[in-house]
């Protein structure tokens, strides 16, 4: 992994605004069964990868 030269804790700030904004996205899915599989990549790590990316997260969780 590349060194990373963000303060640590603006990079958890940021991480815990993407982290609940793209929950949320997932739960409010109509589609029940999308929203139940969004959740679980989550729960993967999804968010934890992409964190720096809201948009393509929260694209990759309605996919």
């Amino acid at each position: 992994m590349k060194p990373d030269h963000h303060h640590p804790r603006k990079i958890v700030k940021t991480f815990l605004t993407v982290h609940v904004r793209c929950f949320l996205s997932c739960t409010s899915n109509a589609d029940k069964m999308k929203a139940e599989a969004c959740q679980e990549w989550y729960l993967q790590g999804g968010c934890h990868t992409l964190w720096h990316s809201i948009l393509f997260t929260c694209y990759k969780c309605r996919i």
